[in-house]
């Protein structure tokens, strides 16, 4: 048996030396998986960052190429606004002086127009006065005669001759009148004439002076135009400004935004690589301990187990030669114990027979006072039955 014991010990040391083999594998082959997936993560991140440089660089690209596209498109937009408006205000400066132009040839000729229509009315009033006068003066002549000749008849009646010459005299002073009346009448239409004639000019010069006047008012009302166009065509350009400012201004903090988050992945990743690798060591610390303390507890184990055997070996002779002793004791003590045992059975049932007995008196008893309880409840009912009949 010892030899035995010490093929065994032989054999635990052997195993003991396979799992400490077997575990040095494990841990090389754990180390070495661990860091080609470490190198394979970075040269993943490698790669991210570069394509990340990359794409940077093209959205910066982009970004720079759409704001020079929008700042050309602006800038030919106003180079064809204002090429349009000077056309425009050329053609409308032309439309203008032409109109211009014609209406003050047209005024011209409705100023020589009416001034002729109106001077060749009054001639007409002349014409037709100077022909009345020609025959008032015919007739004025022909009444002298009238009274020349009134007059000689009565050369003879002085009496009459007077009186004719009186009246004559009144004719003559009444045509004074007339004519006095007829050149007040003169004054008063070359007056009139000269009045028309007059207020006719005033007439014509307020209409210049009012159309002067509406023409100013048109040109200031353009060039305040031009000039509010062009406030708002500034007031444009500056919006535009603003916009590609707040649009570049936008770029530049979306692209520091990006930068930051990714400084911070970076950082994360870096973290969580970092914190990988230390659970990774502390888990090959935990393993290689737990290790350890398995090799201790097994070869603990096995030494106790060891001696647990050496200790029941010298036991089992131990127990064997007192086994032999105990077996023949044992014999004795049963035959001993059979003897008492028998006895017990036998006062055992003396005792069953005589509890039987007590019982079965005990149950008759019950029987009987049963029975009296039953006959007396009898009596009791014919009695209740009496009473209420």
């Amino acid at each position: 048996m010892r030899m035995r014991l010490e093929d065994k010990k032989q054999k635990i040391d052997e195993e003991r030396e396979r799992p400490e083999n077997k575990f040095r594998k494990s841990e090389e082959t754990l180390r070495r998986e661990f860091e080609e997936k470490e190198k394979s993560e970075q040269k993943k991140r490698e790669t991210e960052d570069q394509k990340r440089s990359e794409e940077e660089k093209q959205q910066r690209a982009e970004y720079d190429q759409r704001i020079e596209e929008m700042k050309r498109e602006i800038e030919n937009q106003r180079i064809q606004y204002e090429k349009q408006q000077k056309e425009r205000e050329e053609e409308e400066d032309r439309k203008k002086e032409e109109e211009y132009k014609q209406d003050q040839e047209k005024m011209k000729n409705d100023h020589e127009r009416i001034i002729a229509e109106l001077q060749m009315k009054q001639k007409e009033e002349i014409r037709k006065r100077d022909s009345e006068e020609q025959m008032r003066k015919k007739q004025e002549e022909k009444e002298r005669e009238e009274w020349k000749r009134k007059i000689k008849e009565a050369e003879n009646d002085k009496e009459t001759q007077e009186e004719i010459k009186r009246q004559q005299r009144e004719w003559e002073e009444e045509k004074k009148r007339q004519m006095r009346e007829r050149e007040e009448e003169e004054r008063k239409r070359k007056e009139r004439h000269e009045k028309q004639l007059r207020e006719k000019q005033e007439e014509l010069e307020n209409k210049r002076k009012k159309y002067e006047s509406e023409r100013d008012e048109e040109k200031q009302n353009r060039e305040e135009e031009k000039q509010h166009q062009k406030k708002e065509r500034e007031q444009k350009e500056k919006e535009y400004e603003e916009n590609l400012n707040e649009m570049e201004s936008y770029y530049e903090r979306l692209e520091q935004e990006r930068k930051k988050e990714w400084e911070k992945r970076k950082q994360k990743d870096e973290e969580r690589r970092m914190e990988k690798r230390k659970r990774w060591e502390k888990m090959m610390e935990d393993l290689k301990r737990e290790h350890e303390e398995e090799i201790k507890r097994r070869e603990r184990e096995e030494r106790e187990r060891i001696d647990r055997e050496e200790q029941e070996c010298d036991e089992m002779k131990q127990k064997h030669a007192e086994e032999t002793e105990k077996m023949k004791k044992k014999h004795e003590d049963e035959t001993r114990k059979e003897r008492v045992e028998l006895d017990y059975l036998r006062r055992r049932k003396e005792e069953q027979v005589q509890e039987l007995k007590e019982r079965l008196e005990q149950l008759n008893e019950v029987k009987r006072l049963r029975k009296e309880l039953k006959d007396k409840q009898s009596c009791h009912v014919k009695h209740f039955n009496i009473i209420d009949e």
